[in-house]
């Protein structure tokens, strides 16, 4: 990041320095949702981007941060984390945290909202600081509210149905199913295992390698 920091310096005016750095400060907020950005702190790195006219720049609503941090962010629950690394990055550079999320918020949609389906909420704790975090925006009278309500983790965050609608995702084929099974090394349970041997045993059936078994009381076995 110095390295950059020194040849853009060198390269470009100003103006042009400014947007870079802001354009930099946006992907690196956009990548905190990635893998690789859980192993470690970026509030260290992010510091060394934002210099205090960046600093004033943004306070007077020059630029938003918040989209580009939530833009990947597809877990409500995961953008506890992101929520937290941004509320961290305000407090370490001095600026007031309420008055910069209601700056960022007022550039959002109603004033909140970062797309159709999600909404950005900012809360106080209960004996100190606040979160910052998304959360899923839906219709009561929609089918499936309350199961989505309550069961999140099971709902719109659960990655097997991240790029379908919910709450009528395309259910995964038992094949499907038994490969992630096998892959996590999890044991398939009894209800699978009988599942698939009825459809192996009729699949047989259909084919004429075997004949079914008759299921009336006191037939002959031929």
């Amino acid at each position: 990041v110095r390295w950059l920091e020194i040849y853009a310096r060198n390269m470009l005016d100003r103006s042009e320095l400014m947007s870079f750095r802001i354009l930099l400060l946006r992907d690196f907020m956009t990548g905190l949702a990635s893998d690789s950005a859980k192993s470690h702190t970026p509030t260290e790195l992010l510091l060394q981007i934002i210099n205090v006219e960046m600093q004033e720049h943004y306070m007077r609503g020059g630029f938003g941060l918040l989209k580009e941090l939530f833009r990947l962010n597809t877990s409500s629950i995961e953008s506890q984390r992101l929520g937290a690394i941004f509320v961290d990055l305000l407090t370490c550079l001095g600026l007031d945290v309420e008055a910069c999320i209601n700056m960022e918020l007022g550039k959002l949609p109603e004033g909140c909202m970062l797309d159709a389906k999600r909404r950005v909420v900012f809360e106080p704790l209960e004996h100190h600081g606040c979160r910052l975090r998304w959360e899923w925006v839906s219709d009561p009278c929609d089918p499936g509210f309350l199961l989505m309500s309550e069961h999140i983790g099971l709902g719109p965050d659960c990655e097997w149905w991240a790029d379908t609608e919910w709450p009528f995702p395309e259910a995964p084929d038992d094949l499907y199913l038994f490969e992630v099974l096998k892959q996590r090394k999890i044991g398939n349970p009894p209800r699978f295992n009988r599942r698939m041997a009825n459809k192996a045993r009729k699949e047989r059936a259909r084919t004429g390698q075997k004949r079914t078994k008759s299921r009336m009381p006191g037939s002959w076995n031929w």
